[in-house]
């Protein structure tokens, strides 16, 4: 994790923890460390480990996705950035293309297009 994620995944369980109304001792129980330890990855001094975030997000009944994201853990590999960017390519050279509510494409006279894109990932 970079330092921006480890501040933000910081503040985020400390969030978490007070939203529960939860000591940092009883989140060192229900994950098994020490409440310093607690106390440190709250403070961004120490770097939990993605296992460990999990297992705060659980202790505090949250989001553990949320905390995997903020972790930087769940990062767009390269071959979907290539793809989100010759998609948006297409996407404007095309006059009939629309985009509905939900965010799904439907593309209209680009099947071929659509095709050599999908070839290459």
């Amino acid at each position: 994790m970079t330092r921006d994620e480890v501040k933000k995944v910081a503040a985020w369980i400390r969030e978490a923890r007070e939203r529960r109304g939860l000591t940092q001792a009883d989140v060192a129980i229900k994950v098994d460390r020490s409440q310093p330890w607690v106390s440190q990855v709250e403070r961004a001094t120490a770097v939990p480990s993605k296992h460990e975030i999990l297992a705060i997000a659980v202790a505090v009944d949250a989001d553990a996705l949320e905390a995997i994201e903020l972790g930087g853990f769940l990062q767009t590999p390269p071959w979907a950035r290539r793809m989100d960017a010759k998609l948006d390519e297409i996407l404007a050279r095309l006059p009939n293309s629309r985009v509905d509510v939900g965010g799904i494409c439907r593309l209209e006279h680009a099947t071929s297009e659509w095709q050599s894109v999908s070839a290459t990932r």
